[in-house]
């Protein structure tokens, strides 16, 4: 590791959520790991848990690299990888698994980028009432 510590904020008004807990765990793991990966000597990424609108929402910011705003569309497909990654190491399907799992719960991932700057990745996991 290099020395930064994940920022976590998790609001308290946070209900019961049900979904795999093996699934999402990969799914959350593999998109810090991203947050750290593409943002070395950076600000620490930030992992948020809230609600929003009967749903779970999981996000994650980093503080790196960017994607270019024209392959954002593309992410999520198998073997992708953004054209600025550099020498930094990746097989381009982990945001393809995070996929499935957020559909697999009914829900969505999106994302939100500016180059140099960095990307949000934001999960939506409809609440079960």
């Amino acid at each position: 590791a290099d020395g930064r510590n994940l920022q976590i904020h998790i609001d308290k008004e946070v209900q019961a959520a049900f979904f795999d807990k093996s699934l999402m765990r990969h799914a959350i793991n593999n998109l810090v790991g991203n947050a750290f990966k593409y943002s070395p000597g950076k600000e620490a990424p930030e992992l948020s848990i809230h609600e929003q609108n009967d749903n779970l929402v999981i996000e994650v910011k980093d503080h790196g690299i960017g994607i270019p705003q024209e392959e954002l569309d593309n992410l999520f497909t198998s073997f992708y990888r953004a054209s600025n990654v550099g020498n930094i190491s990746g097989t381009g399907i982990g945001l393809m698994v995070v996929e499935h799992v957020a559909k697999t719960h009914n829900g969505t991932i999106t994302v939100t980028s500016k180059q140099t700057e960095g990307s949000v990745f934001t999960m939506q996991i409809p609440l079960k009432k």
